[in-house]
């Protein structure tokens, strides 16, 4: 009999633990996170630069690789186009010191495309 006893109390035991790790014993679920909204619009702002690699001494001898300089990219065309269907988004045009600035509507990927054109 207190065989008995002790089996019942133990198995009361369990249940309790079997409750406490579930949280209780809730069967409603956590709240789902509220996304962060997304911003209505976003402005990309960068410096266009490309190397330029002077001559040697002599022209004839070729380049001098260790004398590369940036230099700003001037008056050339930015599209910023949406990566799916690469619509553009916005243009603009850098200024004299190679940067450039541009300001459109969110909406997913992005990529930012640099032309050249002839004035």
């Amino acid at each position: 009999m207190n065989r008995k006893v002790l089996f019942a109390g133990s198995s009361a035991i369990v249940s309790v633990l079997v409750l406490a790790s579930c949280g209780g014993g809730s069967s409603s679920p956590a709240p789902a996170p509220t996304p962060s909204p997304r911003p209505a619009q976003v402005t990309i702002s960068g410096t266009a630069t490309y190397d330029s690699v002077p001559p040697l001494a002599s022209l004839l001898a070729g380049l001098n690789y260790a004398g590369t300089v940036q230099k700003p990219i001037r008056l050339a065309a930015v599209d910023i186009l949406d990566a799916a269907s690469n619509a553009v988004l916005a243009s603009t045009v850098t200024d004299l010191n190679g940067g450039y600035q541009a300001t459109f509507a969110t909406g997913g990927h992005s990529l930012t495309r640099l032309g050249l054109q002839r004035a």
